[in-house]
């Protein structure tokens, strides 16, 4: 029968295609394992580099890597932040675009990503990212100092107040979300919560410097204010901006 003749002629062609398979799957394998291992030895160079302040030999680096691994959301985290410190913003905004596109849900890259957006001047850009950063992870007290900071610049002051307080409950030491709450008292005119604030970000940090200032400055207006007195006191200047962690 046809049938019987042709049947050893289709076994030994299902063979030879299953062994072209395999040899296929080998060679991939082989190249890249390989490639792999090119990708993380410059993925770890850079991190190195960045650490020492090389940040053009971990910009090559990262470069180098991103070729090898394009879909390695890591090293696409890793090449934004040292073109954030490069102050390369909208080749940083670019790179935390891509590693969002693989990992979407990485808290810590939406973090980094607004701070690049709210140096490109993208307030509300940078108020998702923030968001989305603290809905991620809404116990992470340093999320939630820039979400507020971030909240002022756009005009959500009760926002702003309740995001600070709620890193507070967090974190009761946090020295960076008591100068931001005593700076937001400040600009409310609420000296005696203002001095409060301050004065606990002091206790738990005494490297504040713009808690420190302000602080006695505001006690020396309160001592003033206290004693009558004819003499001016003058319009007290604030800084531009209170630091951010």
């Amino acid at each position: 029968m046809r049938s019987g003749v042709n049947e050893p002629c289709t076994q030994a062609s299902r063979f030879c295609l299953c062994w072209l398979i395999i040899c296929t799957l080998l060679i991939s394998v082989a190249c890249a394992v390989p490639q792999s291992r090119a990708a993380e030895k410059h993925y770890e160079q850079g991190i190195r580099l960045r650490k020492t302040g090389d940040l053009r030999g971990a910009l090559r680096e990262f470069q180098q890597a991103e070729k090898l691994a394009p879909k390695n959301a890591n090293v696409y985290y890793e090449l934004a932040k040292t073109l954030e410190d490069m102050g390369v913003w909208h080749d940083a905004a670019q790179a935390y675009q891509k590693s969002l596109e693989l990992k979407p849900n990485e808290a810590v890259v939406h973090h980094g990503y607004g701070f690049v957006l709210e140096e490109l001047g993208d307030m509300h850009g940078a108020l998702q990212q923030h968001q989305e950063a603290v809905r991620l992870q809404p116990n992470n007290a340093v999320f939630l100092v820039p979400l507020g900071n971030i909240q002022e610049a756009v005009g959500k002051m009760e926002d702003a107040r309740s995001s600070y307080e709620r890193a507070l409950q967090i974190k009761p030491d946090y020295s960076f979300a008591l100068v931001n709450l005593g700076a937001w008292y400040d600009k409310q005119g609420n000296t005696k919560g203002a001095i409060d604030f301050f004065r606990q970000a002091v206790k738990a940090d005494p490297s504040q410097d713009y808690a420190r200032k302000r602080l006695a400055e505001l006690e020396a207006l309160r001592g003033q204010s206290a004693q009558p007195s004819n003499e001016p006191t003058g319009a007290i200047s604030e800084p531009a901006s209170v630091e951010k962690p």
